[in-house]
């Protein structure tokens, strides 16, 4: 659950390097990442997708979210990969 009014369509990840969604997990949001993504077993992710490398996904579901409406804002937040 998303909390103080979030939408998926709203919260873009935008990660350096892979991504990897561990099984059973949802993850919200729209992921921008330079690396792989793959997503392990029955996760669910609410939003899209957008690598410049593979995407994988194991028995998961990609359900893409309510379409964006210009009077919304969008929170962005960066990580980089821990090392």
């Amino acid at each position: 659950m998303l909390a103080g009014g979030a939408l998926p369509r709203n919260i873009f990840w935008q990660v350096a390097g892979a991504v990897t969604i561990g099984a059973s997990a949802h993850l919200n949001g729209v992921v921008l990442n330079s690396g792989a993504f793959t997503s392990g077993a029955s996760s669910l992710i609410t939003g899209r997708l957008l690598s410049q490398m593979e995407i994988t996904i194991a028995n998961s579901a990609v359900v893409e979210p309510v379409p964006w409406r210009r009077d919304q804002p969008a929170i962005c937040m960066t990580t980089t990969p821990s090392t």
